[in-house]
């Protein structure tokens, strides 16, 4: 059909590397092989190990747009999130060295952008989630990525649509917050 020819727009957060969201164009009855391709070029492994996750489920390789329900010109586009398998999910060795954020039923992701810092920190929360937990998790996060400045906790000021969360009590579900939102942080 004619629908089938307008291209499907998706939105594909890099989980492995740059963290970022970017957004690919494809046929809405082809695969995501040529996705997995790139992906696999730029963090240098094969294309097995490219895994690509729709709402937590992992897609399969001959999986289409068209199967997963996406249409040409929808708004949001599709989210799928992209990551390499890593020994640990193979059964081998202690730690891979990988971290994969990808948001499952129970949890959702929130980017935390600091200032001074180019690429945000992707964290896990629920709707109970509370904004002091919210600060502990952003301070973990900066430390499994070896951040060399890390701020105090009591330092940070949160702030989610352009207001700032002074009740550290407060849950996602009370202010608002959902999957990939973003926060800004301040340090005082």
């Amino acid at each position: 059909t004619l629908l089938d020819e307008i291209p499907v727009t998706v939105s594909v957060l890099d989980c492995e590397v740059t963290k970022e969201i970017k957004r690919h164009e494809l046929q809405s009855t082809s695969t995501f092989e040529e996705i997995r391709r790139q992906y696999a070029n730029l963090w240098k492994c094969g294309l097995a190990s490219v895994i690509i996750t729709h709402k937590g489920e992992t897609v399969p390789k001959d999986c289409t747009p068209k199967d997963l329900g996406f249409r040409p010109m929808q708004i949001p586009n599709p989210k799928l999130e992209i990551y390499r398998k890593s020994d640990t999910e193979n059964g081998g060795g202690l730690n891979g060295g990988i971290i994969t954020v990808e948001s499952t039923p129970d949890y959702f992701i929130v980017k935390a952008q600091f200032k001074n810092r180019k690429k945000p920190v992707l964290i896990k929360v629920q709707d109970e989630t509370t904004v002091g937990k919210i600060k502990e998790l952003i301070l973990e996060q900066l430390e499994e990525e070896k951040e060399p400045e890390i701020p105090r906790i009591e330092a940070m000021r949160v702030i989610f649509d352009d207001e700032y969360l002074t009740d550290d009590s407060a849950t996602c579900q009370d202010i608002g917050i959902e999957n990939e939102d973003c926060l800004d942080i301040h340090v005082q």
